[in-house]
This record gives C-alpha cells, sequence and structure tokens, in this order.
C-alpha cells in the first residue's frame, strides 16, 4: 500500500480542515462574545433610576444611597469604583460604600440623609464583591456616598459611574441616578426633570 495521498483527496482534506477551522473559531467567538455581553449586563443598577432634591448647608456632609443593584449573573462582582458624575463644583464625594442588604435590618437603609454614618457591615470600594443572587433569594446591595458641600449654590450630580470586574474582566455601567443639592439646609430644593 502507498501512504502518498491523491490530488483529489488532499484537495477535501485541507477543504474539510478549512472548514473544521471556521466553524470552531466562529463558534468560539459567539461564546466569548456572548458571555462578555452576558458579564456586562450581570450587574443590574435597577429599573427605577431616582431624582431627588435636598437642601444642605455649605460644609456639611450627607448620605446618598438611593442606587440599589443586584448581581443577576453567576459570578462574583467585585466593584471596583463608584462616582457621582457632576459638572458642578459645589459638592464632592469623599467616601463611597457598599452594603449588602441582609447584613442589616429591614426599614434601616438611608436614601437620603444629613451627616454620613454608614453601617459598619458596609464595605469599602474597591474592592468590595456582590455575590449572585439565587433562584430562592435575590441579593440587594446598596452604594453609600457621603458627599460634602463645599461651596454655595446648586450642585446637580447627573448619573453615577459603577466600574466592576467579573472574573478579573473590567467592565462599566451607567446609571441615570439624579441628585440636586442646594444651599442653605431647609430651601425648597426640586429634584432635576426628566429628560424624555
Amino acid at each position: 500500500m502507498s501512504d502518498t495521498v491523491r490530488a483529489p483527496d488532499r484537495v477535501l482534506l485541507t477543504l474539510a480542515v478549512a472548514v473544521a477551522f471556521i466553524v470552531t473559531t466562529t463558534t468560539t467567538a459567539y461564546f466569548i462574545r456572548r458571555d462578555a455581553a452576558s458579564h456586562r449586563n450581570s450587574l443590574n443598577t435597577g429599573v427605577y433610576e431616582s431624582a431627588v432634591g435636598l437642601g444642605v448647608d455649605v460644609g456639611q456632609v450627607m448620605t446618598y444611597g438611593d442606587i440599589i443593584m443586584t448581581n443577576d449573573g453567576r459570578d462574583p462582582i467585585v466593584i471596583q469604583g463608584a462616582e457621582l458624575l457632576t459638572n458642578d463644583a459645589g459638592a464632592v464625594v469623599e467616601d463611597v460604600r457598599l452594603l449588602d442588604v441582609d447584613a442589616v435590618p429591614p426599614g434601616t437603609l438611608k436614601g437620603e440623609a444629613f451627616g454620613y454614618e454608614p453601617p459598619v457591615e458596609a464595605n469599602g470600594i474597591p474592592g468590595a464583591t456582590m455575590l449572585p443572587s439565587r433562584p430562592d433569594h435575590r441579593k440587594h446591595y446598596q452604594l453609600i456616598f457621603a458627599v460634602r458641600v463645599k461651596s454655595a449654590g446648586p450642585t446637580l450630580f447627573h448619573s453615577v459611574r459603577i466600574r466592576f470586574t467579573i472574573e478579573g474582566k473590567r467592565y462599566m455601567k451607567y446609571a441615570y441616578y439624579q441628585l440636586r443639592i442646594c444651599t442653605p439646609k431647609g430651601i425648597d430644593c426640586h429634584a432635576p426633570q426628566r429628560k424624555n
């Protein structure tokens, strides 16, 4: 028997290898894209994005904790950063924490408050981890910001940017929670109007 391959058989063999390579590459690329999209969508920042206004004195610190999130994926999410975004310079974020809502008694979460006393169970960012929800229990996490008012006049935080990793891969998500701070404390400070 001869070990040589006839020309037509060689063409068929080359064609079969090429088709197998294309199918494998396409399938692999599909699953990589699908997993990346799945990971990016694992961080759920809620359906209702609030818009609030609050009068605060210059120099005072306030708590902002309206952002409640869930991990709808199957892998832990590590929060690397969370920023309230603004074009104004009248107030700054001094601290950000992540709280597992299950760690505190029901009814003790604060959306907005004067002063800043995060629960001892709240973890500093970066590095705070959100575990995935289970079918029998949806886990919720609260972002808690300490915001200091630096100068008189209104400040509008128009959105939040959250940077996170899943299995070492970096992602970023924006949510359109809005906070308007007016001075002084007690002033009528209307919530920002949403644009449709």
